[in-house]
């Protein structure tokens, strides 16, 4: 089968490789597949000058692209895809859609301050 349209799930997910194929990719891969919508193509990362994960991509080929891209962004957002997560296309002439529905929050911890603030009452 050939899947025509490529398009990048970008999904803004502080998410390491391997978690990202479990919790997005192989759930997605299934989808597709068992739907004969498209295939994933692989993942990656993109990171901070820190070397921290900025957030995660999936490179999909898909055909049928309404439907692909509807069961695309049920999967993603089952999985828990965040706010802010977009479909991107190669083509550069469609503009971009936006889906997730969780919210996250980011603890950064350096393991050397430790102390609380408030008022003593005794």
């Amino acid at each position: 089968m050939t899947y025509q349209h490529a398009v990048t799930a970008r999904i803004w997910e502080p998410i390491e490789p391997i978690a990202r194929g479990e919790r997005y990719e192989d759930p997605l891969q299934d989808a597709l597949q068992r739907a004969k919508l498209g295939s994933v193509d692989g993942g990656g990362s993109q990171l901070s000058k820190l070397g921290e994960v900025l957030f995660a991509e999936l490179e999909l080929h898909l055909t049928n692209l309404d439907a692909a891209l509807e069961l695309t962004k049920r999967v993603l957002e089952d999985a828990g895809a965040p706010q802010g997560s977009e479909l991107r296309f190669d083509d550069q002439q469609r503009t971009p859609i936006t889906f997730g529905t969780q919210q996250g929050l980011a603890i950064y911890l350096d393991g050397m301050t430790f102390g609380c603030r408030g008022t003593d009452e005794t």
